[in-house]
């Protein structure tokens, strides 16, 4: 039989002991990993951009939608540790991630090996020059003013058009309005009037130096009702611009797009850059 007092070291012994459970869940947070740039650049080979009905505009990316699922189930697949969640957020082409900090650095670095240092961006300015009733043109001498509403009916203008068009159509209170916005191809970005708002979508065609772009209005209608959306489709080589007009607040403005493309400097000439600034 066992003494008393062995018992009671046996007991409080086992009580010490701490349980057998699982470890802790290791700690984890969620990051939002824009990817429209992998997705989206086949994304919108589309054979008349004008036929594709508003509503279905976002939806009708489904080449995008499901390039953004692929790299989702990507992501997902060749961690090493296996992530908490992946969800791919449609509306902003990213992807939501709750992982451990290993685990997004070793997604950082997969994002990263997917990119090239070449990938080439879009920028657009957008300057407003005149309302359709203008007054200005009619101040204007005859000759130019033919040569106002000459330019004015046209879709595309060269370089040196585009500044004739400014030194004869820009009214005062649109002189230092100009608005630029940069967007990565396939993804839309929001622009434009204050009181009426517009969103952009444009692709690089491949193997030019041309833009493809939609825009997207919402418009007044002639009868007080408010039409949701409005669409023109350009195709301009860059160094062009494109001549746009959107009824709005009880005129049409007529706006000059202007499509620059943009190649990013390769990281090792950007880090040399860096270097060379903080260089004493």
């Amino acid at each position: 039989m066992l003494r008393p007092t062995f018992i009671a070291i046996a007991l409080s012994t086992c009580l010490a002991a701490p349980a057998f459970a699982e470890d802790a869940a290791p700690e984890t947070s969620i990051q939002l990993y824009s990817v429209g740039d992998l997705v989206s650049a086949d994304a919108l080979e589309v054979a008349d951009w004008g036929k594709i009905p508003a509503e279905e505009w976002q939806v009708g990316h489904s080449r995008t939608i499901e390039a953004l699922e692929r790299l989702a189930a990507l992501v997902e697949g060749m961690c090493t540790t296996k992530p908490a969640a992946v969800a791919a957020h449609r509306e902003t082409l990213s992807l939501a991630v709750r992982h451990t900090a290993e685990g997004h650095r070793e997604i950082e670095q997969l994002l990263k090996s997917l990119r090239t240092n070449n990938q080439p961006a879009l920028r657009l300015t957008f300057q407003p020059l005149c309302t359709v009733s203008s007054m200005l043109i009619e101040s204007l001498p005859k000759e130019k003013q033919e040569r106002a509403y000459e330019l004015l009916e046209r879709k595309f203008l060269s370089a040196e058009e585009a500044q004739e068009a400014r030194q004869l159509l820009t009214e005062p209170r649109y002189k230092d309005w100009e608005e630029d916005i940069h967007l990565v191809p396939g993804r839309k970005t929001s622009w434009g009037h204050p009181a009426r708002p517009a969103a952009a979508t444009a692709r690089i065609l491949p193997g030019t130096r041309s833009v493809q772009l939609r825009l997207d209005y919402v418009i007044d209608d002639i009868v007080d009702e408010t039409v949701p959306v409005a669409s023109q489709v350009f195709e301009i080589q860059e160094g062009a611009s494109a001549v746009s007009q959107h009824y709005c607040d009880g005129g049409t403005i007529v706006w000059l797009i202007t499509p620059t493309i943009l190649t990013p400097v390769p990281a090792e000439e950007a880090q040399a850059q860096v270097t060379a600034v903080e260089s004493p």
